[in-house]
C-alpha cells in the first residue's frame, strides 16, 4: 500500500468531512503524514486487502464465465473496478432501504456508506493493529446482512 500524503488528488475528490481515499492499491489523504492517525491507515489498508480480493474473485469469475460463453479477454479490465462496482451497489440497495425505512432524506446517505460490508469491517477493525495478519480471506462477507 502506497500512501500520498497531502495529495492534490484527495483534495479534488474528497468533499469535506472526507480526507482519505483508497484506490485500488493506493491511499490518498489531504492530511500530512504527521497528522495521518495509525487507525486511519488501518482502515484503508483493510479496504486495500478488499480490493485485491474483488479483483481475484472477478477475475476467477470471469474466467469461468469465459470458458462457457467466449467472452473477449478485454472483460478482464473490469477486474480492477469489481471493488467499486460491488460498493456502489451497496450503497444503492442501501440508500434504497435506508429511504423507505425513515421516509426522509436525511442522513440516508451517511447511513448507506455506513452500511456497507466493506466500511462496517473496516470499521470494526481499524483500531486493531496486525488485523490483515489475523484476517480471514473475504471477511467482509460477514458482515452482510447486517444494518
Amino acid at each position: 500500500m502506497k500512501v500520498f500524503y497531502e495529495s492534490k488528488l484527495a483534495k479534488w475528490l474528497l468533499w469535506q468531512g472526507y480526507s482519505t481515499i483508497t484506490l485500488g492499491c493506493f491511499v490518498f489523504t489531504k492530511k500530512s503524514k504527521e497528522e495521518m492517525k495509525q487507525s486511519t491507515l488501518n482502515h484503508e489498508a483493510i479496504h486495500v486487502r478488499q480490493w485485491e480480493e474483488c479483483m481475484i474473485a472477478s477475475a476467477v469469475l470471469l474466467t469461468v464465465i469465459m470458458l462457457f460463453t467466449g467472452f473477449n479477454l478485454w472483460v478482464y479490465l473490469l477486474c480492477p473496478l469489481w471493488f467499486y462496482l460491488q460498493y456502489g451497489l451497496e450503497y444503492a440497495i442501501s440508500y434504497v432501504y435506508h429511504l423507505c425505512r425513515n421516509r426522509c432524506w436525511i442522513n440516508v446517505g451517511d447511513k448507506a456508506y455506513g452500511n456497507s460490508a466493506f466500511e462496517m469491517e473496516a470499521e470494526a477493525n481499524e483500531e486493531v493493529d496486525g488485523y490483515l495478519d489475523v484476517r480471514t480471506p473475504f471477511e467482509f462477507f460477514r458482515y452482510y446482512g447486517k444494518i
